[in-house]
């Protein structure tokens, strides 16, 4: 992905936002899978010694549940600041044409 500026296009912004949600969608999927099946999906895992005193289900469970959340985050939060910079244009005190993304270093 390239280095983006600090004056995008808005077309640029709201390309990002689609793509920040759909990857969003995987982690779901795949979070959603650990945390409700009912049993453990890697027989190996399952074999393994326990750190904690949790069966290696409820690990499954807490792995997926906490992926679920931390994932979520990830993608979201950057997905909403985006929006909320692109959709300031609507604003009539605001006469800018480019969106004010942070420049990553």
């Amino acid at each position: 992905m390239p280095a983006y500026g600090k004056n995008l296009n808005p077309a640029e912004v709201t390309a990002l936002v689609p793509y920040l949600l759909l990857a969003h969608l995987q982690n779901t999927v795949l979070s959603a899978i650990l945390a409700f099946s009912d049993r453990v999906l890697y027989p190996s895992y399952a074999a393994a010694p326990r750190i904690f005193e949790l069966s290696a289900l409820e690990d499954q469970v807490a792995a997926g549940a906490f992926m679920w959340v931390v994932g979520s985050l990830a993608f979201v939060i950057p997905a909403v600041v985006l929006t909320v910079r692109c959709l300031q244009l609507a604003r009539p005190e605001t006469q800018r044409r480019r969106c004010d993304v942070p420049r990553h270093r």
